[in-house]
């Protein structure tokens, strides 16, 4: 029963980061590229476009990959992906070079969500909690849709740069605490 309730607990976090971080990508991007990064409004909208044909296509590799080696290994690939190319982004300004980075970030939040819904399906093989869990993680990621870009766009107001430092100051904090999660329950 702890083993359930710490992994619940690290499926509401990660659930929350994906769509924090997404939901300010679609928010705050399009003025980011421009303001920031000097990019076109294609260039903006493609980004976006790319990541949502990277999710797709991407996801059921992902979901096979998590088969192979395991939700526990791919989670921590995944933060590990993620906070690296944010911090990579926070400092990038070439347009070719935050392509690049933003297509590895894509791959990693891609990984990230097929471990998340592998590891949620194990919840819909009880009745008596399926509806609840899936209630509360998916409330957590509506939760993080909705913060997501209004905290970011405090932050950004505040200082343009500080975007991505901001995204990597959440998902770092995600990751800590799936990292204690995981020492507390052994997932």
């Amino acid at each position: 029963l702890e083993f359930r309730r710490v992994l619940f607990r690290s499926l509401c976090a990660i659930a929350f980061l994906g769509d924090y971080i997404y939901g300010c990508g679609v928010a705050l991007f399009h003025f980011y590229g421009q303001e920031v990064l000097g990019a076109t409004t294609s260039y903006t909208s493609s980004i976006i476009s790319i990541y949502l044909f990277e999710f797709g296509l991407g996801a059921p590799i992902a979901g096979w990959v998590s088969d192979k080696i395991g939700n526990k290994r791919q989670l921590f690939l995944s933060f590990c992906v993620i906070n690296i190319t944010l911090l990579g982004l926070s400092f990038t300004r070439s347009i070719s070079i935050f392509t690049t980075i933003i297509i590895v970030y894509f791959l990693g939040a891609t990984f990230l969500n097929a471990s998340l819904q592998s590891l949620l399906s194990e919840f819909g093989e009880n009745p008596k909690i399926k509806g609840s869990v899936f209630g509360i993680v998916g409330a957590s990621e509506s939760f993080g849709y909705a913060l997501g870009p209004m905290l970011s766009a405090h932050v950004y107001n505040f200082n343009k740069s500080w975007l991505f430092l901001s995204l990597l100051l959440v998902s770092m904090i995600v990751s800590i605490i799936y990292l204690l999660l995981y020492k507390k329950a052994k997932i």
